[in-house]
């Protein structure tokens, strides 16, 4: 199973007037019977402030505002497979607030070829509180790829 894609989604200035977006596209490639699902989960629970680590953009209202922090995936490309009946999907939009939940960014249904043809995209946004903090802001995002 090979998974490619890798690099820093940079968000660029955060505003509170406005989404800042960053986007990297994956391309899967397995031999899994059952396909692939990927997921990704933030090991910050949003974005940290580098000077203050108790100041994170998220939903929660923990460090005194509210902010939004978001997950979303999209295919990018019809399938490189040539299997009968395979199946593929990326359909994520969600706000990231914890550390624990392993968000489902594509799933597949079949084995499926590396090809060089990007299968999906993974955005990263943020749009911060107008009270938020000025900084420094980072997160990791772990992505991992099981086989089904």
């Amino acid at each position: 199973m090979v998974i490619t894609g890798s690099g820093i989604i940079d968000l660029g200035t955060l505003s509170s007037a406005a989404y800042s977006s960053g986007t990297v596209n994956i391309e899967v490639g397995t031999n899994a019977v059952n396909g692939a699902v990927v997921t990704a989960k933030s090991t910050n629970g949003g974005l940290q402030n580098a000077s203050d680590s108790g100041q994170v953009l998220n939903a929660l209202a923990v460090d005194g505002s509210t902010d939004s922090y978001r997950f979303a995936s999209a295919l990018v490309a019809a399938t490189d497979s040539t299997i009968t009946g395979f199946a593929q999907s990326a359909t994520l939009s969600t706000e990231v607030s914890d550390t624990t939940t392993s968000h489902v960014l594509y799933t597949s249904n079949k084995p499926q070829a590396l090809t060089g043809t990007d299968d999906f995209s993974f955005t990263v946004s943020a749009q911060p509180n107008a009270q938020s903090p000025a900084g420094n802001y980072a997160d990791v995002v772990a992505v991992s790829v099981v086989g089904s």
